[in-house]
């Protein structure tokens, strides 16, 4: 075994400059075969070696290689304490600047763990800033460094910068044989391409992450399952929501089988969220709703306190209160205490963590929030509420119509809204499609009817690209209306057709709505008479 190889290896090293070349390859096996028995076994005799030959920075690199090792048990926290502070110490003993840059690096774990945002923030900055202000340095340390940093910014600040970063990291690990750290780069980078709408990138992630070059299928059960995992979760994002079920469902069943005795326990949950987020948006409630219970019960557990840090933690709980909300409110009445109890949650939430944008606008839509709820949304600094504004400021305007002379301009001005935001920010098929349909809406309203179609009649042809069921059917429905108001004698029938698939679903909701539009119809062509 390559185990057996590298102790035989290391039995014969008396100098440093051989120690500190075998810790490279050292490097690279305990990252592909990270957590398996006997890994830390060979640090420990590594790390003797280095106090036997007094090697000061090969000791450094090895507390950082030793607490990459143990760094998911929860109980080990004081231990990484310890080992953080000894390369600290020894770092700025012997003026090792890379040292000292990954001792800062963990420090902004240790702090993140703890919630500790300011400090780890911090920690962060002062260890990219040694890198920065040192012209020589070491291409592993500077990587890791800066990898942090990259995930930093864009979970914090959803800064597509970070891409760039992240890209060089992938060049490095790629190089150096680090597939573990590969897979992992690569899957946040499908994050980041898939909000940015950078298609192309996306698509070289994913080749890459699936090539012959990288050892996919002798990569260890978990890293897979995180792969297929974060590439369910980019087709998610872009709502491809049969590819995204088909990974997510293969993350699902590996994890289902590991996820108690595996650091990437914390992950079962978020893919079981996802997954029963793509089931419930392709009109599969009953089996959303299956999943939405497990991950319940997992969330109150005691994996779930011990794997997650108070950040992950709170967010992972508002993706599940999101797709919570999805799913009950298709099948509770909207007063109903569950209703009520996620809506509030989701509020207060949605103004500090990521949200999806589909997700959050389906949860505006139907939270019946006040004015000055609204208001107050608008007002708050995040990405995701920026992505989602027009929504917002169409809700607002809607919460001022009173009178029929107002009414009538109360609704250009929200068609106003939704058309502005076209030209404001980029925006995916599935979110124009939203907008065109409220836009529907509103000229339905105003009796504009041959103006329906024309709006609309750009989907006809695609409406299989609507992968959000719900969507998909309401959209089908109202082209049929703006087609009948265009001379189109099928519109009712074909409406109709609509609805008995709302029944077929279960989306009594929208059946509701489009009946409610067919009487509006009807009645429309009584008074013409």
């Amino acid at each position: 075994m390559y185990n057996e190889a590298l102790i035989l290896k290391l039995d014969e090293i008396n100098v440093k400059e051989e120690l500190q070349r075998y810790i490279k390859e050292l490097r690279v096996f305990a990252s592909n075969n990270k957590f398996e028995k006997g890994v830390t076994k060979l640090i420990e005799k590594t790390i003797k070696k280095a106090e036997t030959i007094e090697d000061k920075k090969s000791l450094v690199d090895l507390y950082e290689l030793k607490i990459s090792q143990i760094e998911h048990l929860h109980d080990s926290k004081d231990q990484i304490l310890q080992l953080m502070l000894l390369m600290r110490e020894l770092s700025l003993e012997i003026d090792y600047k890379e040292g000292l840059a990954l001792s800062y690096n963990i420090e902004w774990y240790i702090e993140k763990f703890k919630g500790n945002k300011t400090k780890s923030k911090n920690a962060l900055d002062f260890s990219i800033k040694i890198l920065s202000n040192h012209t020589e340095y070491d291409n592993y340390s500077y990587v890791i460094c800066y990898y942090s940093y990259a995930v930093e910014l864009w979970l914090e600040e959803n800064n597509p910068q970070s891409s760039f970063i992240l890209e060089k990291c992938v060049d490095f690990f790629h190089k150096e044989g680090f597939y573990r750290s590969l897979v992992q780069s690569l899957s946040v980078l499908f994050v980041i391409y898939q909000e940015t709408q950078n298609k192309e990138g996306a698509l070289k992630a994913t080749q890459k992450l699936l090539s012959n070059k990288i050892p996919f299928d002798n990569l260890p059960n978990d890293i897979q399952a995180i792969s297929y995992y974060f590439i369910g979760l980019s087709h998610k994002l872009q709502l491809n929501l049969s590819l995204a079920e088909r990974y997510l469902e293969k993350a699902r069943k590996i994890l289902k089988e590991t996820f108690e005795k595996s650091i990437y326990s914390f992950y079962y949950i978020p893919v079981l969220t996802h997954l029963s987020t793509v089931l419930a948006l392709q009109g599969k409630i009953e089996q959303a709703l299956e999943l939405i219970k497990t991950a319940e019960t997992l969330l109150q557990g005691k994996i779930f306190s011990n794997y997650s840090d108070p950040i992950s933690s709170r967010q992972l709980k508002h993706s599940f209160n999101l797709v919570n909300f999805y799913i009950k409110s298709r099948i509770y009445d909207s007063t109903s205490d569950e209703i009520i109890g996620l809506i509030d949650n989701i509020y207060t939430d949605c103004k500090i963590n990521y949200s999806n944008a589909i997700m959050l606008t389906e949860f505006l839509l139907n939270a019946n929030l006040s004015q000055e709820q609204l208001k107050e949304l608008k007002s708050t600094t995040n990405a995701s509420l920026e992505r989602v504004k027009h929504i917002i400021n169409f809700l607002i305007v809607k919460a001022n119509s009173n009178s029929r002379a107002v009414k009538e301009q109360n609704y250009l001005d929200r068609i106003k809204v939704l058309q502005e935001r076209f030209k404001i920010i980029k925006m995916t098929f599935i979110e124009k499609a939203y907008a065109d349909l409220l836009i529907a809406q509103q000229l339905f309203s105003l009796k504009q009817f041959a103006e329906i179609y024309v709006i609309l009649k750009k989907y006809k042809n695609q409406i299989n690209k609507i992968e959000v069921l719900e969507l998909r059917i309401f959209m089908e429905g109202f082209i049929q209306v703006g087609a009948y108001k265009c001379g189109d004698p099928l519109g009712p029938a074909l409406q109709y057709m609509a609805i008995k698939k709302c029944r077929m679903y279960g989306f009594s909701r929208l059946e509701n709505t489009l009946l409610n539009y067919l009487d509006m119809q009807r009645t429309d062509v009584l008074q013409s008479k």
